[in-house]
């Protein structure tokens, strides 16, 4: 198992090889025009999907929130690295806090590697003076050369279609050869799981239930978007989506990869 984390461009995790089997794609020839589409799995801190005219309130004043949040391109600091382990960081700023989100804080993430795993835990620490709330995400690109190949089980009950804005029961396994954009709800008890014959690898995806949401995007080629968020897009405006630190706390949000050769 081996990862690549660039700090410069969100602190993200741009590379992942299970045993010289290319799991997360990544194209380093995008990254300096866009973090966020060259793959890899980009950091969606504080809100993982687009709020309503990009926009919310806190205290009856708006504050502009850009898509997919404020981190996803920012430099992050590095606080530790040794055999197996890396940890980033990245806080809040002056701009961030008058334009974008009210809230005084330090996001610090950790990437620990295993034999067949690696556990990424994002850690949300608030410094305010009042209570912060959040709704976290991560957007893992998921090689996929033959996406008739690659069966997606979830963990979720309902979807929506992004593009038709209709509801559907979620199926049992996910038609990823549509090209197609869901916003998944209503956590269930099942797996979520990617089974990939076409390029040699399962990945079981694991994430606490605060993770109450699930994005799939096959509308790149030849990669899946498998996104485990904890609250779908417009997040800053459903109360039942929104994950709150008291002052002086620490929220954590780990998603775990396990992998296995097929």
């Amino acid at each position: 198992m081996q990862a690549s984390i660039l700090p410069d461009y969100g602190g993200m995790m741009a590379k992942l090889t299970y045993r010289g089997k290319e799991i997360i794609s990544f194209n380093q020839d995008k990254v300096h025009l866009s973090a966020l589409l060259s793959g890899g799995n980009p950091i969606l801190f504080p809100f993982a999907g687009q709020t309503a005219e990009d926009i919310y309130q806190v205290g009856g004043k708006n504050y502009y929130m850009p898509f997919h949040g404020l981190v996803k391109e920012a430099a992050f600091g590095v606080g530790e690295v040794c055999l197996g382990k890396a940890v980033m960081w990245v806080e809040s700023n002056a701009v961030n806090y008058k334009e974008n989100y009210p809230f005084h804080w330090r996001l610090e993430i950790c990437y620990e590697l295993f034999d067949k795993q690696i556990r990424c835990t994002a850690k949300v620490i608030n410094y305010s003076d009042k209570r912060l709330f959040h709704s976290f995400g991560w957007h893992p690109f998921f090689v996929a050369s033959k996406k008739e190949e690659f069966a997606l089980t979830v963990n979720m009950a309902k979807y929506i279609d992004w593009e038709t804005g209709k509801s559907y029961q979620s199926p049992k396994i996910v038609d990823c050869t549509k090209g197609s954009d869901l916003v998944f709800t209503e956590r269930t008890e099942g797996e979520l799981k990617i089974r990939n014959e076409a390029d040699g690898y399962e990945a079981l995806i694991e994430t606490p239930k605060a993770y109450k949401a699930l994005v799939i995007c096959s509308t790149f080629d030849k990669r899946v978007c498998v996104e485990p968020w904890i609250g779908p897009p417009d997040a800053a405006h459903q109360e039942e989506y929104l994950e709150y630190v008291d002052v002086g706390d620490i929220g954590e949000y780990p998603m775990t990869i396990s992998l296995k050769e097929v």
